[in-house]
C-alpha cells in the first residue's frame, strides 16, 4: 500500500492536526488524530511510533486495522522527525521524553 499523504487522502477517513509539547522542554511534537468511526468517548486508544528515519506516515497502514474496531488513532512526528521540533539530535531520550508526556 503506498501510503504518502494523509488520513484522508489515502485511507478516506478524517482526521485532525494535532500539537503537544514534548517533555523535552521547549519542543512542540505534531501529528494526526484520527477519531473512531463511532463519535463517542473511549477507554481505549491507539498512539503510534514511526521507526528512526521516518515519520507518521509510516504507520498509515495500520490505522483501518483500528478503525474497523471503532479504536481513535494518534499519529505523531516524533522530535527531530517529520513536522515535529528537534534539535539536531535525535537520541533514545528523546523517546523517553515522549513515553512520559
Amino acid at each position: 500500500m503506498g501510503l504518502v499523504n494523509d488520513p484522508k487522502t489515502d485511507l478516506g477517513l478524517d482526521y485532525e492536526n494535532v500539537s503537544f509539547p514534548s517533555r523535552n522542554p521547549g519542543y512542540t511534537l505534531r501529528g494526526w488524530y484520527v477519531p473512531a468511526p463511532n463519535n463517542r468517548p473511549h477507554k481505549t486508544g491507539i498512539i503510534t511510533q514511526h521507526g528512526g528515519g521516518h515519520d507518521r506516515r509510516e504507520c498509515l497502514r495500520v490505522v483501518p486495522i483500528f478503525h474497523m474496531e471503532d479504536i481513535p488513532v494518534l499519529l505523531y512526528d516524533a522530535s527531530e522527525h517529520g513536522i515535529s521540533d528537534g534539535d539536531g539530535y535525535v537520541a533514545f531520550t528523546h523517546c523517553l521524553y515522549i513515553i512520559n508526556a
